[in-house]
């Protein structure tokens, strides 16, 4: 129960980021956007290294820095219209975070590396 408390509580955080950037779109700057996600994963990695790395509660911190790298990319597509197709922001989201589900030896991060490996390979046989 104290496990599944733990990862119901860093998944809200996560996506607290993420919808609290999307709440504020109009009012929050360029910069200040970019800022709140590079240092919610910069905080996120820290707690993995500070925390115990081999216990859920470092794993946990590790899956969030995953959840917020794709944050990243989709926040850098979207203010710089970049033009990718979408499936190369997944790709690069598995990508991104392979080195961390190696280091991890987490099965959350690699479910998650292998639904957006998958969503990518879907998504690139669908583009015309």
């Amino acid at each position: 129960m104290d496990r599944l408390l733990l990862g119901l509580g860093g998944l809200a955080l996560a996506f607290s980021v993420l919808f609290f950037i999307a709440y504020n779109w109009n009012e929050i700057g360029r910069l200040a956007k970019f800022a709140l996600v590079e240092a919610s994963i910069v905080l996120a990695i820290a707690a993995y290294w500070k925390l115990d790395s081999d216990g859920t509660t470092g794993k946990t911190a590790l899956l969030v820095a995953t959840i917020l790298v794709g944050v990243l990319l989709a926040l850098f597509g979207q203010t710089y219209q970049t033009g990718a197709d979408p499936w190369q922001l997944f790709f690069n989201w598995a990508l991104l975070i392979l080195p961390w589900a190696l280091i991890g030896r987490f099965p959350a991060i690699w479910i998650l590396w292998i639904a957006l490996l998958n969503l990518s390979i879907v998504l690139y046989q669908q583009t015309p």
